[in-house]
């Protein structure tokens, strides 16, 4: 079965009430009946561009027009100068993990369209064809690789974190590519603290930060001699931690700054997966 394109004239949202002149939809199925791909654009009257992206944090850099994981770690480079400590959060199995309730939330904020809402809906709650042939059935969760997972799961974090953060912690910068995020505190106590906080914050939207993998960090480096055993974090396929570095007088000092991971490693392989998703995202924009 193929659902054929359809159009929805004069779609108004919640952003201002601004008037769009189309949005398009196309859910081809798979033979047995499950949703195989969703593939979504949207269009204004003056270009195209997603309706989402004027509401996403400034910080918020995966799956973007116009931004990249060099933006991130540009970022991130440029406050662990300024901030002694790094909160480095691993949420688990965030994508394996999404409730579909609070996300179906997130979206009915920004629109009224009782379609749009249901084939999102039904794409979530799709069943899984395995390589053997069998069929999955999934109740939480959207799939890594599918074309609307990106700005779905970025629609979840824009509430789950970046706007707790904005209400709760505005005065703590933060990077958020997808769910990999690093903040920056300027004491351990403080870092400590937030890791307490955002424990029970992710808590309460159903998710659950990685144990061992979610570290306070150091930022060690000529001027910041302190002891801390950890001193260095992998972000989006880079290792930050204290390194040699020359200054423009050609001398030598430590500088806390990142450079390229071993390619074999997972984080890496992780990001070239974030390249893939950013391709296919800005390819429908």
């Amino acid at each position: 079965m193929v659902l054929k394109d359809f159009t929805l004239e004069g779609w108004t949202t919640s952003l201002g009430a601004e008037a769009f002149s189309a949005w398009h939809i196309i859910a081809p199925y798979a033979d047995h009946g499950t949703h195989e791909q969703f593939h979504y654009r949207w269009s204004l009257s003056g270009g195209s561009k997603p309706l989402l992206e004027p509401v996403f944090h400034a910080n918020s850099y995966g799956y973007r027009p116009g931004r990249s994981a060099h933006d991130a770690r540009r970022g991130a480079r440029s406050q662990c100068w300024r901030h002694d400590w790094v909160l480095d959060l691993d949420i688990k199995g965030f994508f394996d993990n999404i409730d579909w309730d609070l996300l179906l939330k997130a979206v009915r904020k920004h629109t009224d369209c009782r379609w749009l809402v249901l084939y999102i809906e039904r794409w979530l709650k799709a069943d899984v064809l395995m390589p053997d042939g069998t069929l999955l059935a999934r109740d939480k969760g959207t799939p890594q690789g599918g074309v609307i997972s990106p700005v779905l799961a970025n629609l979840f974090l824009h509430y789950a974190f970046d706007q707790w953060m904005v209400r709760h912690h505005p005065k703590v910068s933060f990077e958020r590519y997808a769910d990999d995020i690093i903040c920056h505190c300027d004491s351990e106590a403080e870092a400590e603290s937030l890791r307490t906080e955002l424990e029970q914050r992710l808590g309460a939207c159903r998710l659950e930060l990685h144990p061992e993998k979610t570290r306070i960090v150091y930022c060690a480096d000529a001027n910041r001699r302190g002891g801390h055993d950890v001193r260095q974090f992998d972000f989006l396929g880079y290792t930050f931690k204290p390194r040699q570095a020359m200054n423009r007088r050609r001398q030598l000092f430590t500088s806390f700054s990142p450079s390229p991971k071993c390619p074999s490693t997972c984080r890496y392989h992780r990001l070239l997966h974030h390249r893939l998703l950013d391709r296919a995202a800005h390819s429908l924009t």
